[in-house]
């Protein structure tokens, strides 16, 4: 290892740099696709999970997508087959998904569309979503297995700053999210639950998913911008994070030379 090749490693426009840049938005471009969650921070060797954001609708005769999902104001529909997605009409970007599951006719598979906003604005956006199909098509709507109630979703109210990592470990682990106030960023340990509170239902697969096949539709990242013949350079939120994170090492690099 010399301080040339540590160098190159090390510079934010450089090939290992950008090879990891452009994983990470490749990983995040599948995640809708494959119907996963993606973490705020790992837990343990896992970044993603099932996606515990998506919801059944279930009836035995479902309208037709076309007449379902009639989306709200400031969004358009678009269908395609078994398949439909709403979309945010001044963005166009993607908000919410739907698939009638494969494994089960009866029923209408919905999730979210993962972009920037908080996960648990995101969790409250799709359940409201869900409710809004289930009061015009009469069906039961179900979560994590179960019949969804208000008393099931209480932890979108009890939990004003839940990350999508606590929902995951309080769901798997039977640990409680920690009850943080004024920093929503905070990511403050976890806390046990009491021994007498019945531990919540292990998440299942929402219905044995079957991701839509590579035709549907991918989005280039946003974050992406090509600038001159053949180079990629990512966002400015990239960079700056690349710097921060590589700065001392590039420090010891220069003390070292």
């Amino acid at each position: 290892m010399t301080v040339e090749a540590l160098e190159a490693l090390l510079d934010p426009q450089g090939e290992y740099a950008l090879a990891q840049g452009r994983i990470f938005f490749q990983r995040r471009e599948e995640l809708y696709l494959n119907v996963r969650m993606p973490f705020e921070v790992p837990a343990g060797q896992q970044d993603d999970a099932t996606n515990m954001l998506a919801f059944r609708l279930k009836h035995p005769k479902l309208p037709r997508l076309e007449k379902l999902l009639e989306p709200p104001k400031g969004q358009r529909v678009e269908v395609e087959g078994d398949r439909g997605v709403w979309v945010n009409k001044s963005s166009d970007e993607l908000v919410t998904w739907f698939m009638r599951n494969p494994h089960a006719a009866d029923e209408l598979l919905i999730w979210p569309h993962w972009a920037e906003a908080p996960f648990l604005q995101t969790a409250r956006e799709t359940y409201s979503v869900a409710e809004r199909l289930r009061e015009r098509s009469g069906a039961r709507l179900l979560w994590n297995g179960e019949p969804c109630t208000p008393k099931q979703m209480e932890w979108l109210r009890r939990y004003p700053h839940l990350l999508a990592v606590e929902l995951m470990q309080w769901l798997e682990s039977k640990w409680e999210p920690a009850a943080r106030g004024g920093d929503a960023s905070s990511t403050s340990g976890l806390t046990r639950r009491s021994p007498s509170t019945p531990p919540p239902r292990r998440p299942r697969a929402p219905g044995g998913l079957l991701a839509p096949d590579g035709e549907a539709r991918r989005r280039k990242p946003p974050a992406c911008r090509r600038q001159g013949p053949g180079s990629l350079v990512l966002s400015d939120c990239w960079d700056a994070a690349m710097d921060l994170t590589l700065a001392p090492l590039r420090a010891q690099v220069r003390r070292a030379a």
